[in-house]
């Protein structure tokens, strides 16, 4: 199916009507041309174009509209206009695609392009020249073997071209219908259930998921008849028709879709970046009923100009990188936990040699519960971070501490992953700190702090954050919209508001005094 959606994005970037003079949209002429190659089991029918084309055109449109640089569509510009150009001087004017469940999964979708009759049998070399033109298609993971049947060309994968052959013409009446309905001068698609489908799906699924709402099955299967999808050029706006049943069967859709999506989104984990795009588009993506049919207008430049918003994207950066960070974080309150399994207490900030002298943090120790014991071990222990040979490895930090999208940061091996040190934190200094010491709950504990840049630290050196109970705020916020990542004691991790009171943040930063946080946690 993956190579169809490819097939069908490259034939809608095939058709751009130059003028108005393009001949007007014919759907029964449409319907009978392709009938000879359709079947029971065909699901849907692209139908585009091809009476005037300005690949040149239409690709600046699509990279203006995405805000993308138009020389980055060069090559396939060039296959493009090399493709186009095979088609016409082969007497090509449009071209369909037709899937048919007969082929799925294992096949890929067909392709018909009827061709205008050669002027001298003897001189026909139309299959030639098309052969040619289909094997350009290889950059969408296309590659079909064709045959010429009488005056169309037929391309697809061998088994499937085989098994078109022994197809009688089949009018499907509904193809007419949804191809008229299809509201675009330049690509017409047309959806249809194929036959026994919807006692097939009855059968296999009598009640809808409960995620949806649950209900009959048959507001889908008897209500739905068919769908038609358009795109108009240059502006490249979509339209689409669904028809229902009736009018009641059209309304009982709308609240599927509602549903459906708000399934969706609760399904989406908050902090994805996708989720932020999705209930953008939600709004944009949901029809009206027009009596027995739905139908929805996307106009491109409005959608794009709203996904393309510096809001938008700010949002949809931070989010990526709080997904990163908590996950870091994650990791790293699993590698504590690990060694607290391991020595019986949580890994100290630091350690010291005889003399007291900081020798090299926890970030460090840590590494063994990180798949990192090869690089542990080139570490001289006893040697401070900084000695001739324990700085070299700074520049090898594990992507694991990469806490920032500062490259510098990363670039000079530093990390915003911080221990508040403080006697009466989870880091009091070169003790470990064990579990029976955290009377307060390690839950109700922080263990690490994603700390702003400014607090940045070498990630081997023995230097975090020092907690200062008259300003547990320092060194925090900034990074996030709103709030700061922390993991708790117990491993999980969480945004904190920086709104939070001062009393509420002391408390959760001790590990043993007695106090109850507050409802702002």
């Amino acid at each position: 199916m993956s190579r169809f959606i490819a097939l069908a994005l490259a034939a809608m970037a095939l058709a751009l009507p130059a003028s108005a003079a393009d001949p007007k949209f014919d759907a029964e002429a449409c319907a009978k041309a392709v009938a000879p190659y359709l079947d029971d089991q065909t699901v849907a029918v692209l139908h585009v174009n091809l009476a005037a084309l300005n690949v040149d055109d239409l690709l600046n449109k699509a990279a203006a509209i995405a805000k993308m640089d138009a020389d980055a569509l060069s090559p396939l510009r060039r296959e493009l206009k090399t493709l186009v150009k095979a088609l016409t001087d082969a007497g090509a004017h449009e071209l369909y695609v037709v899937v048919s469940l007969a082929d799925l999964p294992e096949r890929s979708p067909f392709v018909v392009v009827p061709l205008a009759p050669p002027k001298e049998a003897k001189n026909d070399t139309r299959m030639q020249q098309l052969q040619e033109a289909f094997k350009k298609l290889a950059i969408l993971q296309y590659v079909p073997c064709s045959e010429l049947i009488g005056d169309n060309l037929v391309a697809g994968d061998r088994a499937t071209v085989k098994r078109v052959l022994t197809l009688k013409p089949n009018a499907r009446p509904e193809l007419v219908k949804a191809l008229a309905a299809a509201d675009g001068d330049l690509v017409q698609l047309a959806i249809m259930p194929p036959k026994g489908a919807a006692k097939i799906l009855e059968s296999m699924m009598p009640t809808m998921p409960a995620e949806v709402g649950g209900g009959s099955s048959k507001v889908l299967t008897q209500g739905f008849r068919w769908a038609a999808l358009g795109v108009d050029a240059p502006s490249l706006d979509l339209s689409m028709t669904v028809q229902a049943s009736d009018a009641d069967a059209a309304k009982a859709l709308l609240e599927l879709h509602d549903k459906v999506f708000a399934a969706i989104g609760k399904s989406l984990d908050a902090r994805e970046m996708l989720l932020l795009y999705f209930y953008k588009l939600m709004p944009m993506l949901r029809p009206k009923v027009d009596g027995d049919r739905l139908t929805l207008k996307l106009e491109m430049k409005p959608l794009m100009t709203a996904l393309h918003a510096k809001e938008a994207v700010a949002k949809i950066v931070e989010a990526s990188e709080r997904t990163k960070s908590s996950n870091n974080m994650t990791q790293l309150g699993l590698a504590a936990f690990n060694y607290l399994d391991k020595y019986g207490a949580f890994p100290p900030a630091y350690t010291a040699d005889k003399d007291g002298k900081r020798l090299l943090s926890w970030r460090v120790h840590v590494l063994p519960f990180l798949e990192q014991d090869k690089l542990y071990k080139e570490f001289h222990l006893d040697e401070p971070w900084d000695s001739d040979h324990n700085k070299k490895l700074i520049a090898r930090m594990p992507a694991v501490f990469r806490s920032s999208a500062d490259p510098k940061l990363t670039a000079d091996g530093k990390t915003t992953y911080l221990a508040p040190i403080g006697d009466a934190t989870m880091w009091p200094g070169a003790k470990g700190v064990r579990i029976s010491e955290v009377t307060d709950g390690t839950s109700n504990t922080i263990f690490l702090v994603d700390a702003n840049d400014d607090h940045a630290v070498v990630w081997t050196k023995p230097e975090d954050l020092d907690y200062d109970a008259k300003a547990p705020m320092t060194g925090l916020g900034g990074r996030y919209h709103g709030g700061f990542l922390v993991s708790m004691a117990d491993g999980s991790v969480r945004l904190v508001n920086t709104g939070i009171s001062k009393t509420t943040l002391q408390a959760a930063f001790t590990r043993n005094g007695g106090e109850v946080l507050g409802s702002d946690w």
